[in-house]
């Protein structure tokens, strides 16, 4: 049993705002590479970008968004851009998120765009305006810690 529980422990610290920010920035880079890609179709189309476009183009950019954001999250904890610098999303109790969970994590991502980023201010003090809206908690360096994964090394079973 006190082998068992040696295993589950894990050394982990909530994400710094530094790294939570690049994951953005690089979720960021992907959404407006959608963007483009959508303008270059219209244009490919011989469609040329007008103002009453915009409301097609935002639908476009949100459907897209939404299963980028939520689908990843739900199944892995992370985004592509979360992957990329190393963090993690759980509830408070370490679990993974439910649908509900990553849902209000996009919903809280759309509300700081739109809100020129000023939640962001929230989470210099460890918990994002995402954390706080859904219930979790980002994490980084979520592995076993040396002397768990020795044991299971030892026990033939890492």
């Amino acid at each position: 049993p006190r082998a068992r529980a040696a295993h589950e422990e894990c050394v982990a610290r909530r994400a710094s705002a530094s790294r939570r920010l690049l994951a953005a920035l690089a979720d960021l880079v992907v959404h407006l590479a959608v963007l483009a890609g959508g303008v270059t179709a219209m244009a490919l189309l011989g469609l040329e970008p007008r103002l009453e476009d915009l409301p097609g183009l935002i639908v476009y950019v949100l459907s897209f968004s939404f299963l980028y954001t939520v689908v990843p999250l739900a199944f892995w904890g992370q985004t592509p851009g979360m992957a990329w610098v190393g963090i993690k999303a759980t509830d408070r109790s370490r679990s993974p998120l439910t649908f509900g969970q990553t849902a209000q994590r996009w919903l809280a991502g759309v509300l700081s765009a739109l809100l020129a980023g000023l939640p962001l201010l929230l989470s210099f003090a460890r918990r994002s305006f995402a954390d706080l809206l859904s219930g979790s908690e980002t994490w980084q360096d979520l592995e076993p810690e040396p002397s768990a994964r020795d044991a299971r090394q030892d026990d033939g079973r890492g």
